[in-house]
């Protein structure tokens, strides 16, 4: 025998649990803060990035610019090439492990906020500014290879979307850092766009992501 009204229930189910799957994000930031200067958007997100991840770790964007020999106003910012030779002894000594990795895709982003990992993501700054030409903010920069960065907050694969921080203040939104889930504090991109625009042809620019040293120790110990 065959019971209509259950086989109405379990659709019922089926349609609230796909519901949930398509809706279902990563959590946004918790803390946020905005870059005091056009050249601090690494040590800045570096900050935030410690602030959502590391709740009994407090680092200044001050100490990171001391850490990364950051090089002054306007003076060419923190250097990307330098950073995990600067930041990997000094974050040790915070049990937190600095890690890059170039080449990876959206697959290897959506892992890392699986397990909770804001990842930092760079775009070049001509292409950073393509992207921002809808709205009147825009950096200007000398000829040299300059950049940008940016956290990755959530992916969503069924629209095909990325949820970013952008460190940069821009006065012309309601961005208040004194709420961080507010979503007009977050740009979204098309998958199609952050390709285009993180994956440059003339410079690929490392992701770089935070872990905590315990937490990679008990994996390890795990997989031994």
């Amino acid at each position: 025998l065959h019971n209509n009204s259950n086989d109405r229930s379990w659709k019922g189910l089926n349609r609230i649990f796909l519901v949930y799957i398509i809706e279902m994000t990563f959590p946004l930031l918790k803390k946020i803060q905005f870059q005091p200067r056009l050249d601090m958007c690494v040590s800045t997100c570096l900050k935030v990035i410690c602030d959502n991840q590391f709740s009994n770790i407090t680092i200044s964007i001050k100490q990171f610019n001391l850490w990364c020999k950051y090089e002054g106003k306007f003076g060419g910012g923190v250097p990307l090439d330098k950073l995990r030779e600067y930041l990997t002894p000094k974050l040790t000594d915070k049990k937190i492990i600095y890690n890059e990795k170039e080449n990876i895709n959206i697959d290897f982003l959506y892992k890392l906020r699986e397990d909770e990992i804001y990842p930092l993501v760079v775009f070049h700054l001509k292409d950073y500014n393509k992207w921002k030409k809808k709205t009147k903010i825009e950096v200007f920069s000398d000829d040299e290879p300059n950049y940008h960065a940016l956290i990755v907050v959530d992916i969503d694969k069924e629209r095909q979307i990325v949820k970013i921080f952008d460190p940069l203040y821009d006065k012309y939104r309601k961005r208040k850092q004194e709420e961080p889930e507010n979503e007009d504090n977050y740009d979204e991109i098309s998958f199609q766009d952050f390709y285009k625009y993180w994956t440059n042809k003339e410079l690929i620019y490392p992701v770089i992501w935070l872990t905590k040293k315990e937490k990679v120790d008990k994996e390890q110990r795990t997989l031994i």
